[in-house]
């Protein structure tokens, strides 16, 4: 009597499984223009191991060689990261699969997405677009990125954004991308990283200075616990001196914590949390601009 109700379970729970973790596919990477190859350079990142065709009009950025090269001009704007996931618990399908959550929701409109080869690589391509920001002049809201996989562990990505709704141009250029040799590591110059002068008032500085100066040691935080915080202190026998608290945008500041838990000797770190992408472009395009205002009257 039970088994066809049973037999249509199963057969539910089957195509579910297969509608939402359907393989991504596999194409040939191809593109339907040819540039110009008078306005074509090859660019060699011998720090980097890799080279590729930039246009003549765009400037380089590797200050920050072994992480990341930036190559842009007016239009187009393409980041090459380097990524080894040697010594983390990462891999590259685990890399491709949290990188595409955003996804998710319905902020992006996706143009593609597959598996292909870029020079003998595998790679994951994926281009989508969003809606534009009314702050942002010139807003470049097409993307085009490229995940080329050197092993399982390590990971080259392209990611590239544009004004301009064809991506032919950012696809051949990405198409010309070639491994020649190791990638060394992050080289970050001594002066990169400036050192500010913090305007605050004295016990500020004093907390600062005890918790985040060059001297200080080592502080842990804990997530929101605040049901089971006491408990886990007196397990490990750690007194936390800072509270790691999300919110929603919308949401109040939650005073009377940051009180209380002040007068036992705790920081609270507050995070707004977006819900969604959409989210985010709602931020950036001044839907939240009087509510971040009062939040951040209300911390003063």
């Amino acid at each position: 009597m039970d088994k066809p109700i049973f037999k249509i379970i199963l057969v539910i729970g089957i195509f579910c499984c297969v509608l939402f973790n359907k393989p991504i596919k596999e194409a040939l990477f191809k593109t339907d223009v040819v540039l110009d190859p008078a306005s074509v350079v090859t660019y060699r990142n011998e720090y980097m191991g890799f080279e590729m065709s930039v246009l003549e009009n765009m400037t380089i950025d590797a200050s920050l060689e072994g992480l990341l090269v930036r190559i842009e001009n007016q239009e187009t704007t393409l980041n090459i990261f380097y990524d080894d996931f040697s010594n983390d618990i990462a891999s590259y399908n685990e890399y491709i699969e949290y990188s595409d959550n955003f996804l998710k929701d319905n902020s992006n409109i996706i143009i593609e997405n597959y598996i292909t080869r870029i020079n003998n690589k595998r790679a994951h391509i994926l281009s989508w677009m969003r809606r534009k920001l009314s702050r942002i002049e010139d807003d470049k809201n097409y993307y085009y990125s490229a995940e080329i996989k050197l092993d399982k562990n390590r990971v080259y990505t392209i990611l590239g954004k544009t004004n301009q709704s064809n991506l032919d141009e950012i696809k051949e250029l990405i198409k010309s991308f070639k491994i020649v040799g190791e990638c060394k590591k992050l080289n970050i110059p001594d002066n990169y990283f400036k050192k500010c002068e913090l305007n605050v008032d004295e016990n500020t500085e004093i907390a600062y200075n005890q918790f985040f100066g060059d001297e200080a040691s080592l502080s842990w935080g804990i997530f929101d616990q605040f049901d089971i915080l006491d408990q886990v202190e007196e397990k490990i026998g750690y007194n936390f001196k800072f509270i790691l608290k999300y919110q929603k945008f919308g949401t109040r500041v939650p005073m009377d914590t940051i009180k209380e838990n002040y007068e036992n000797g705790r920081f609270i770190e507050l995070s707004l949390q977006n819900d969604s992408t959409d989210e985010i472009y709602d931020v950036l395009d001044g839907v939240y601009d009087e509510y971040l205002i009062r939040y951040a009257k209300d911390i003063k």
